[in-house]
């Protein structure tokens, strides 16, 4: 490198790093107009967490870009908006299972690092933290790409008052870890139950599915430092929960199914007091359980309802709870959508709302 170079180089790494401080003078300011926000609304009832208002920031500076794109700004911004919303007021999320799980994976997605994780060792203490005050949001798994709809989930949606405001969907990859790649000398496999039957045909290809090397445990990340701790043991667990125990990775996606996905629900008490304001540019899911009456025809006739209202229903899904036959129904429509409404006057003791928010994804 010539001396002109050196000295163009340092020029442009000066401009950088100038330009890096105007960036965190900039977060600092932003900041502070943040934390006024939250002394102004301290007294009101209205949400901090606002998918809404996020996407309508970053689609606002997607138009105003000339290089990045929308998932590369959310890439951005999303951990400043995390920060920002700690500084109105301190949130916690409640999410299923250990540290480095993969419902832990998935809250880190939507809240990132600035917030406080709380795991749970159910589906129901997640709903009891957020009923007790002791969350602020909860993360709980509603279903995957290969064992269908979580129905411990619909079961807690039913008996408490949530409100969904918020999916995730996630990929499952499975991945072999341990310290000893010696297949026939491993004497012990970790992993959660539903693991082991995603992944059987790797395992049976390399004759490590028994009853003897197979170990039931409660989380893959649970798994994952059982088998960082004993050199003839191996996990199957997450690249999360490896990269955190430092555990090798011996095989790749050994799922049996490579689209493997779990779809995640964000939820919080319901307040029955704020409304977010439809915009007609945002597509919206509506979920909700359905309680028909004993005879015949009745689901028929809500349905049909929905039908004359052109409405898109894309998930009816059969439930079972306490002997009672609910309906698990998803629809791509505002809550406050007049069609909607003017169904809800014809049923309004059959449904029960669980949620408005933006569609995030297509269906698993």
């Amino acid at each position: 490198m010539t001396n002109k170079q050196e000295l163009e180089l340092k020029e442009v790494r000066k401009s950088i790093d100038d330009i890096d401080n105007k960036i965190l003078e900039l977060i600092e300011e932003r900041t502070k107009n943040v934390k006024k926000v939250g002394d102004i609304k301290h007294n009101q009832n209205s949400p901090i967490y606002r998918p809404q208002r996020e996407l309508e920031i970053l689609k606002r500076l997607e138009a105003k870009s000339s290089y990045l794109n929308l998932e590369q700004i959310g890439a951005i911004f999303y951990e400043i908006f995390s920060f920002s919303r700690n500084y109105e007021k301190t949130q916690s999320i409640s999410f299923l299972g250990p540290k480095y799980s993969y419902t832990h994976e998935a809250s880190m997605q939507k809240f990132s690092s600035s917030s406080t994780y709380i795991p749970s060792s159910s589906i129901k203490d997640v709903f009891i933290n957020i009923e007790q005050n002791i969350s602020s949001y909860g993360v709980v798994p509603i279903e995957n790409s290969s064992n269908g709809i979580v129905s411990e989930t619909l079961n807690f949606l039913d008996k408490y008052n949530m409100n969904i405001v918020s999916e995730i969907s996630l990929d499952i990859k499975h991945i072999l870890v341990g310290n000893n790649s010696d297949l026939k000398s491993i004497k012990k496999i970790y992993s959660k139950d539903i693991a082991f039957s995603q992944c059987a045909t790797f395992l049976d290809k390399y004759n490590l599915r028994s009853e003897e090397k197979n170990f039931s445990v409660h989380s893959t990340s649970e798994a994952a430092r059982l088998a960082s701790e004993d050199s003839d043991t191996l996990a199957i667990c997450s690249k999360y929960a490896a990269k955190f125990y430092q555990l090798p990775i011996i095989y790749e996606n050994i799922q049996d199914l490579k689209n493997n996905r779990t779809r995640f629900l964000v939820i919080e008490k319901n307040q029955n007091n704020y409304k977010e304001t439809c915009v007609a540019s945002i597509e919206y899911k509506t979920s909700m359980l359905i309680r028909t009456e004993n005879k015949s025809g009745s689901l028929y006739l809500l349905l049909q309802s929905f039908y004359k209202e052109d409405i898109n229903l894309i998930k009816i899904k059969s439930h079972i709870y306490e002997g009672i036959t609910l309906f698990f129904i998803e629809a791509l429509i505002h809550r406050d959508d007049e069609k909607f409404l003017n169904i809800l006057k014809k049923h309004k003791n059959s449904i029960k709302i669980l949620g408005t928010y933006i569609k995030d994804i297509d269906e698993i």
